[in-house]
């Protein structure tokens, strides 16, 4: 976290260890788009967030995906108030600490329910709101996109999925990096190539064990019974 802090110019001095902490000195809401877009790409690989969002959506019906977000949205606004930040203070939290203190303002809401939102498979933008209609930023949520439309989920807001009557800037979420496997369910080590050659190979020699130890001798058995029997 604080080398990529450091590359996008904040500055950061770590103020904490648990949970881990840090004073940045922001210059201009890119930066915070970039702390955004970290936060969830970085968690969206959480197992126990993987296992909340699977407890979520439990209800519906496969491929319910409108009934995904719904939930999703729900249990946010349940659980998480919105509170502002404290006065001439900007903070942002991880998804899993937001969800610890129940608590936090659009971009705290913006990073916890794009990550959910992206656990559960959908494509997910940034979307930043001029609501005073003067060429600043004073609002953020995300859209995600459900079969061919983007459609817009603020957990701040009394609708949540209304359209906004103010400007607004859309931010892609992708991938600058390539993907990266996580162990987690399904991992086997037979996957990776090295390993698996050595149970590949381990295999192999049992089953030659196995026809040596069983089948020829049963064969070797039965082959003289059956001669027994002709004998008589």
């Amino acid at each position: 976290m604080e080398r990529f802090l450091n590359e996008i110019g904040t500055s950061p001095v770590k103020i904490s260890e648990k949970p881990e902490a840090y004073s940045l000195k922001l210059s201009d809401v890119s930066q915070t788009v970039e702390i955004i877009k970290y936060l969830i790409l970085e968690h969206s690989k959480d197992v126990k967030l993987r296992e909340l969002v699977a407890k979520i959506i439990k209800p519906c019906p496969s491929k319910a995906f409108e009934c995904y977000i719904r939930r999703i949205v729900d249990y946010v606004r349940r659980n998480v108030k919105y509170v502002y930040d404290p006065p001439r203070l900007e903070t942002i939290q991880s998804p899993k600490r937001t969800l610890i203190l129940g608590m936090g303002d659009c971009d705290d809401h913006t990073v916890l329910v794009g990550t959910l939102l992206r656990i559960a498979g959908f494509p997910i933008k940034i979307v930043l709101g001029d609501i005073n209609h003067d060429g600043k930023f004073e609002h953020v949520f995300i859209k995600a996109k459900v079969k061919d439309r983007w459609i817009t989920v603020d957990t701040t807001a009394k609708e949540p999925f209304k359209e906004k009557p103010y400007p607004i800037e859309e931010i892609d979420l992708f991938e600058e990096e390539e993907y990266s496997f996580y162990g987690e369910v399904g991992f086997s080590l037979k996957d990776l190539p090295l390993i698996g050659r050595f149970f590949q190979k381990k295999e192999q020699k049992e089953r030659e064990e196995t026809f040596f130890k069983v089948v020829i001798p049963a064969v070797a058995i039965f082959g003289i019974a059956y001669l027994f029997t002709r004998l008589k």
